[in-house]
């Protein structure tokens, strides 16, 4: 589905997190991934902010954010493969 263009480790909240980002019809997606503060799961939940499409979920102790202003449901194909292969 989507091309492995390269990752970085950022901060947020003056904590490091793996950025690593994917294409998909132009459009960069970016997946940042920490390690929770808590363990519980959680599943995917998507939000929309000026005109980009947010999705978060907790597993195993890793926090998951995809960013991308690609259209929802094909984001949400990518959390899926994402999901299948942290499983």
């Amino acid at each position: 589905m989507s091309n492995y263009p390269g990752g970085r480790l950022d901060y947020l909240d003056n904590r490091p997190v793996a950025a690593l980002v994917y294409e998909r019809r132009k459009h960069l997606i970016n997946l940042f991934i920490w390690q929770a503060a808590e363990n519980p799961e959680a599943t995917p939940k998507t939000t929309t902010r000026q005109g980009y499409h947010l999705v978060n979920w907790t597993h195993s102790g890793m926090t998951y954010w995809a960013v991308s202003n690609l259209n929802e449901s094909e984001l949400d194909e990518l959390v899926r493969l994402i999901q299948e292969q942290t499983r």
